[in-house]
């Protein structure tokens, strides 16, 4: 999808029931749960699936869904969900959650980045997502310990809407963060996949695999690679493309991965 950066897309089998469960959020007895409201910018707000939810038929799991909609915004405004005080210190942590932010035509996007607070007390942002190409909902997967081992972290969820009725509403389900009792996947194992990092032009990817496909996305969410049937001695340009940290997205065709680059 081109504005969405997936940290991993998950079968419809989730393995979630056998591990240890540290947080989890379904809205099903009301909002916003577990999670903390917070206005970054002018008031606006989360709420509970319901009128507001324009563009989107029903809740993505249950009767209830954490809606994101704001009409009566002027200007580029900002709401939060933020969970309690989470542990990254110690195995391997895990988030999933539920996604949905249908197309509109000739809209601006909203968008859903997720943050992650370091060991610095600052929030890293680890993925953007914008609109579903598929107009269909998504499961998102994200180690959060590739990231941080940051003993008293937590996740917030911030959702911005850019122009007033531009988009269709960001609609959110099914939060859980657990510690996974598995050795992660061979691709996620590898925190070295991308070489060089920094880099100045050209990198390529170190996948134990005989070929994969890769995307490379802007932080802003927008795709500005995508290659397939590539190996290891691909060399993947980005010499158009201005500094910054960009976010590169590995399919094995049996495992996915996203790692961060950064392009001096």
């Amino acid at each position: 999808m081109k504005k969405t950066i997936l940290l991993t897309m998950m079968a419809s089998v989730s393995f979630i029931d056998a591990q240890e469960i540290i947080f989890r959020e379904n809205f099903e007895k009301g909002f916003p749960g577990s999670f903390t409201q917070n206005f970054i910018d002018q008031e606006t707000t989360w709420i509970n699936f319901g009128i507001s939810a324009i563009g989107v038929e029903s809740p993505l799991k249950g009767t209830n869904s954490a809606v994101f909609f704001n009409g009566l915004a002027t200007q580029p405004v900002s709401t939060s969900l933020d969970t309690p005080s989470i542990d990254l210190s110690n195995g391997q942590v895990i988030l999933e959650f539920l996604y949905l932010q249908k197309k509109k035509e000739n809209g601006t996007d909203n968008t859903l980045s997720v943050e992650l607070l370091d060991e610095k007390g600052a929030w890293q942002k680890l993925l953007t997502l914008g609109a579903n190409e598929t107009g269909k909902e998504e499961k998102i997967r994200l180690p959060l310990t590739d990231y941080s081992k940051n003993s008293r972290s937590a996740i917030r969820f911030v959702s911005t809407q850019y122009r007033t009725e531009s988009a269709n509403p960001i609609v959110l389900d099914e939060v859980v963060i657990y510690k996974t009792k598995d050795s992660p996947a061979p691709l996620a194992r590898n925190t070295d996949l991308l070489y060089p990092n920094p880099t100045k032009d050209t990198f390529r990817i170190k996948a134990d695999a005989d070929t994969f496909s890769c995307e490379v996305f802007d932080s802003k969410g927008e795709r500005v690679v995508k290659m397939e049937k590539i190996n290891r001695q691909t060399s993947i340009d980005l010499s158009r493309q201005l500094p910054g940290i960009y976010y590169v997205k590995i399919n094995t065709g049996k495992e996915s991965v996203t790692r961060p680059l950064i392009k001096n």
